[in-house]
C-alpha cells in the first residue's frame, strides 16, 4: 500500500501546474495587449476569435473535459493494479480511436466551414467583411483540433503518473507563438488575422510534439493502430458518454454566446477580452487545483482512503476561495482601470474599454463559482461518476440558454455574461450540496470557520483600496502616459499585502501549512 496522502502533495501539484499556468497567462496577456492594440475589437479580431473558437469546441468535446473525466480514473486504475504498461496499452487504445474519429471530423468540417460559420455567427451574414475573413481563418485554424487533442491526451498520461509540468508549460507556447505572428504582422504589412491562424497550427505541432517527446522520456510509448473494441474500451465509452453528452450541452452555451454576440459589432472581442482577464485566477488557480486533485482523489478513493480523501477535497475548496474571493471583489472594484491598463493602447478606444469592463464586472462576480466547480467535479470524476456532473450541468445549460435569450433582449451583450454567471452559480451551488448530501465530502467546522477569515480578509483588502483609490489617489496627480498602469500595480502590491497578511493574522496559514487530518 503506498504511503498516506499527504497535504503537502497537492500544494506540489498544484503548485507545478499553477506556475506555468501563471507564465502561460502572463505570455496569454502580453498577446492579448498585443492584439488589442493592433486589432482591437473591428472586423479581424471578431473574426479570428470566432474561427478559433471553432476547434475548441470541439477540443473540449474530446480533449477535456468529459474526456479527462472518464480517462484518467481508468488510467489511474491500470497503472496501479497492473502495472505501467497496462495504461500505456490503454492509452495506445485510445489515441487509435481518437485519430479514427477526429481525421475524418476534421475533413468534414473544412468541406462544410462556410456552413459552420453561418451557423456560429448568423450575426456575419448581414456583415460582409467579418464574414469574408472567418471561413478562411476557420478553415487554417481547424487542424489545430488533431494535434492539440493529442497535446490532451499525452497531458493526462503524465498527471496519472503524477508528472505535471510539460502539460502545464505546453500552453506557453502557443502564446510564444502568437506573440510573434503579431509582431511579424506589423513589420510584414499582411493579413494578421491569416499569420495569426497559421501561428495556432504551427503552435499545435509543437506542443504535441513536447508532450510525446515528455512521455517518451519517461518511458511512455504509445503505439496507433486500429481500435481495439475491447472490455476496457466498452467501460470507457460507457464513462465517457454521459459526460459528452453534458460536454456537448454545456458547449450550447458557448455557441448561443457566440450567435448573440455576433449581432453586434464588437460585443464577440469585449467578451473575449473581459473573460480573458476573469480567467486569470480561475486559470492558475482552479484549473491548477483541479489538475492535480482529479489523479489523487482517485488514488485515495481506490485504496478506500476516505479520511485523506476528505482533508484533500476540503482543503482544496478552501485553497480556491482563498484566491477566488479576493481576485473577484478585486476585479470588480478595479474594473475599468484593469482594462484601461492592459488592453487600452493602440486602436482599443474608449468606448471598447468601457465596454469590456462591464463584462469584467459580471464575470468577475462568477469567478468563484466556476472555482467551485472546477474543484468539486473531480471529486464525481474520481468516483467513475460522470452522470452527476452531466445533469447538473445540462440544467444549468438549459437555464443559460434562456436567462441568455431574455437577457440579451433587456441588456445587450452584457446579458450574455449575467446569464452565464448566475448558470455557473447555480452549478455550483448543485454540485457542492450533491457531493455532501452524498457523503463524497463532510463538512466540518474549520471549513466554515476558514472561510469567515477568508471572507473577513477580503472585506479589510476592499476597504485598503478604498481608502487608496478615494484619498491617496485623489491627492496626488499623475499625468504621465501610463498612469493607469502605476495605479492598478500600487492596488495590486498593496491589496495582496494587507489580504494575506491579515489571514496571515487570523490563522489562515497555519490550517494550509498543517497536515493533520484530525481537523
Amino acid at each position: 500500500m503506498t504511503n498516506l496522502y499527504k497535504a503537502s502533495s497537492i500544494y506540489k501539484s498544484s503548485a507545478v501546474v499553477g506556475f506555468w499556468t501563471l507564465c502561460s497567462r502572463i505570455m496569454g496577456f502580453i498577446r492579448d495587449i498585443l492584439f488589442a492594440a493592433i486589432l482591437g475589437s473591428g472586423p479581424i479580431a471578431d473574426a479570428f476569435i470566432l474561427a478559433f473558437r471553432i476547434p475548441n469546441l470541439f477540443r473540449k468535446f474530446f480533449a477535456e473535459g468529459a474526456f479527462s473525466a472518464a480517462f484518467i480514473p481508468l488510467l489511474t486504475e491500470k497503472n496501479e493494479k497492473y502495472g505501467l504498461q497496462s495504461g500505456v496499452a490503454f492509452t495506445s487504445n485510445i489515441a487509435s480511436l481518437l485519430l479514427f474519429i477526429i481525421i475524418p471530423l476534421t475533413i468534414l468540417s473544412e468541406i462544410f466551414m462556410p456552413s459552420i460559420v453561418n451557423f456560429i455567427a448568423p450575426g456575419f451574414v448581414n456583415d460582409v467583411e467579418r464574414l469574408e475573413l472567418a471561413v478562411p481563418y476557420a478553415s487554417i485554424v481547424f487542424p489545430y483540433l488533431v494535434f492539440i487533442i493529442f497535446t490532451a491526451l499525452f497531458a493526462s498520461a503524465l498527471n496519472t503518473s503524477g508528472r505535471f509540468w510539460s502539460g502545464a508549460a505546453a500552453p506557453v507556447i502557443l502564446n510564444v507563438f502568437l506573440i510573434i505572428a503579431l509582431i511579424m504582422s506589423i513589420y510584414l504589412e499582411k493579413d494578421a488575422g491569416i499569420i495569426m491562424c497559421w501561428s495556432v497550427l504551427l503552435a499545435g505541432i509543437a506542443q504535441m510534439l513536447l508532450l510525446a517527446w515528455a512521455n517518451f522520456k519517461n518511458g511512455l510509448s504509445f503505439s496507433i493502430f486500429f481500435p481495439k473494441i475491447d472490455e476496457d474500451l466498452k467501460i470507457f465509452f460507457k464513462k465517457f458518454i454521459p459526460g459528452a453528452i453534458g460536454s456537448g450541452v454545456t458547449q450550447i452555451n458557448l455557441l448561443v454566446a457566440s450567435i448573440f454576440a455576433s449581432q453586434i459589432p464588437g460585443a464577440i472581442s469585449w467578451l473575449y477580452y473581459s473573460d480573458r482577464v476573469a480567467q486569470l485566477p480561475l486559470g492558475i488557480i482552479g484549473i491548477a487545483i483541479g489538475t492535480a486533485l482529479l489523479p489523487n482523489l482517485a488514488k485515495r478513493i481506490s485504496l478506500g482512503e476516505n479520511k485523506e480523501q476528505n482533508l484533500i477535497q476540503e482543503k482544496a475548496i478552501l485553497l480556491s476561495l482563498l484566491f477566488a474571493l479576493p481576485s473577484a471583489v478585486a476585479l470588480y472594484y478595479l474594473s475599468e482601470l484593469v482594462i484601461t491598463s492592459l488592453f487600452g493602447y493602440g486602436v482599443f478606444i474608449q468606448s471598447d474599454i468601457i465596454a469590456t469592463a462591464k463584462a469584467l464586472k459580471i464575470y468577475a462576480i462568477a469567478i468563484p463559482a466556476f472555482m467551485i466547480i472546477k474543484v468539486v467535479s473531480p471529486n464525481f470524476f474520481a468516483r467513475k461518476d460522470t452522470k452527476t456532473p452531466v445533469l447538473v450541468g445540462t440544467l444549468c445549460a438549459f437555464i443559460n440558454i434562456i436567462l441568455t435569450w431574455y437577457l440579451m433582449n433587456k441588456y445587450g451583450f452584457i446579458g450574455i455574461a449575467i446569464s452565464l454567471s448566475i448558470a455557473g452559480y447555480l452549478n455550483a451551488i448543485l454540485l457542492f450540496t450533491i457531493m455532501i448530501t452524498r457523503n463524497f465530502y463532510n463538512c466540518t467546522k474549520i471549513f466554515l470557520v476558514i472561510c469567515l477569515k477568508i471572507l473577513l480578509s477580503t472585506i479589510f483588502m476592499l476597504f485598503i483600496l478604498f481608502i487608496l483609490d478615494k484619498i491617496f489617489f485623489n491627492n496626488i496627480g499623475m499625468s504621465f502616459k501610463f498612469a493607469e498602469v502605476f495605479k492598478l500595480i500600487l492596488f495590486i502590491f498593496s491589496g495582496l499585502i494587507s489580504y494575506f497578511l491579515f489571514n496571515y493574522l487570523l490563522g489562515v496559514k497555519k490550517y494550509f501549512s498543517s497536515n493533520s487530518i484530525g481537523l
